[in-house]
């Protein structure tokens, strides 16, 4: 639920997205100081063993919170994009047999590898495991970051048993205030929207700030995965789904409407920024 004035903020905003032309696309470099300093670099996660552990646990705890109720009989787990391995490391400590999986096979803590649980670098597109190998599979803020959400999709249904589970949480999507995934050198909101990141790009350096990696997102729409889960609507029944909206900062729609309305189609687009669902195989 949103506050009565955020409720107020969205309204308007959306108007203002409505009845906005398609030009100009782009704000004016110079406005990039201003909004830097308004909306000034954030801080990175804590990333000490006990802090990544915490979080690991939590994103288990969600995902067994999840399932509850679906969960009877499943045992072999695969997460996709594992990261430090953290997550798999919860599981496998309580009795699950857990796999991880990620690009960056530098990535896996020491600590998760000795929880018992198996790391192993792979392509998400491309699973170098048999068919029907697991009972559950799930991922935590990795398919806004794969190169091809589809391809990770077809192969995680592959690898899947049948009555096996599919837990995605994914996010903060591209279009929405947070999707360029790059808030500890510039943290503007809706900042992929506002400026071109070759703009973007010349404000970190001459700020003496590392450079932002755009390609480490897929630039995936709303649209783009809904059709996603429709194309898999036959192999996956969708048990729950939810798609999770944030209007803090709507005002910069509202203020600039014509740098997002020459980009999305729907106000929607900037607003969901993340989608939580959980799908059984047939």
């Amino acid at each position: 639920m949103t506050s009565p004035d955020l409720q107020d903020l969205a309204q308007a905003a959306m108007r203002a997205f409505d009845e906005a032309g398609q030009s100009p696309q782009w704000l004016d470099a110079n406005l990039l100081d201003e909004l830097d300093r308004l909306y000034p670099p954030e801080a990175g996660a804590r990333t000490d063993d006990e802090s990544r552990s915490n979080a690991g646990r939590e994103k288990a705890e969600r995902l067994l919170s999840a399932i509850k109720g679906n969960d009877a009989g499943l045992q072999d787990f695969l997460e996709l994009g594992c990261g430090d391995g953290t997550v798999c490391e919860t599981l496998a400590r309580e009795g699950r047999t857990a796999t991880g999986i990620d690009i960056d096979g530098d990535a896996f803590s020491s600590r998760a590898r000795a929880s018992g649980a198996s790391f192993m670098k792979m392509d998400v597109a491309a699973l170098e495991f048999r068919d029907a190998s697991f009972d559950c599979i799930f991922s935590f803020g990795s398919f806004e970051h794969f190169a091809d959400p589809a391809s990770a999709l077809a192969e995680a249904i592959r690898v899947l048993r049948p009555g096996g589970l599919v837990y995605l949480w994914l996010g903060p999507i591209y279009n929405s205030p947070r999707g360029l995934h790059s808030r500890k050198r510039l943290a503007i909101p809706y900042r992929q929207h506002l400026f071109p990141i070759d703009v973007l790009q010349r404000f970190v350096k001459s700020r003496g700030r590392a450079r932002i990696e755009d390609g480490d997102v897929n630039k995936w729409s709303l649209a783009q995965y809904r059709r996603l889960w429709h194309r898999h609507a036959s192999r996956l029944v969708t048990l729950d789904y939810r798609e999770i909206a944030t209007y803090k900062h709507v005002d910069l729609i509202e203020k600039y409407p014509t740098c997002f309305r020459s980009k999305v189609d729907s106000f929607e687009e900037l607003v969901v920024a993340v989608i939580e669902a959980l799908l059984r195989k047939q």
